[in-house]
């Protein structure tokens, strides 16, 4: 059996805190992690307010949660599957981010919508 979460279908253990932390910042959140062929694991409603025009704007990025599996609590490209790197590649131009944790998240969230 494999040891890898996504394979058993299952969420890395980090998402559901990830998810959590996002939620708290008032951004709807859609539990991605089943879709499978490489899909990221959250989908993510942001909005941003530009001030000078006093307009918002609203859109969606992806969000793939991934546990570290370095001491430096960064993640490598060994740990995209093949299936998630080709998706990568076909979706290269639209918005994602990759985290490691809920305050990662929170983090480049805060950076998207300033």
């Amino acid at each position: 059996m494999s040891r890898n979460p996504a394979a058993r279908g299952k969420a890395d253990r980090n998402q559901r805190a990830i998810a959590d932390a996002i939620r708290l910042l008032g951004y709807p959140v859609m539990d991605l992690s089943h879709a499978g062929n490489g899909v990221e694991d959250l989908l993510v409603g942001l909005h941003r307010l530009i001030v000078d025009d006093a307009e918002v704007i609203c859109f969606w990025i992806v969000v793939e949660a991934k546990v570290p599996r370095n001491k430096r609590g960064t993640v490598q490209p060994s740990q995209f599957k093949p299936a998630q790197k080709e998706w990568r590649n076909k979706t290269a131009c639209w918005p994602r981010i990759t985290v490691t944790s809920a305050q990662d998240a929170v983090d480049q969230i805060r950076e998207l919508t300033r």
